[in-house]
């Protein structure tokens, strides 16, 4: 399942290492993908696992300053 997120606070390379390495602690991510320009985040998981909004919150809080748009 793939679910999309808008992210405030990706600037660089190096926020979407952090960011990125933060999703894929959470059991059931396969894959993320961010769109720097669009400030977009993409999560892949596992079959029929949905995140919610608490776990990508806390996640984006591990890597730095980034929010939820």
């Amino acid at each position: 399942m793939e679910q999309k997120w808008s992210v405030k606070g990706l600037t660089c390379g190096h926020c979407i290492a952090s960011v990125t390495a933060e999703l894929m602690k959470i059991e059931g991510v396969e894959k993320v993908e961010i769109v720097l320009n669009a400030n977009e985040i993409s999560i892949v998981t596992t079959e029929g696992n949905q995140l919610n909004p608490d776990q990508v919150t806390l996640a984006l809080n591990e890597a730095g300053e980034y929010l939820l748009a």
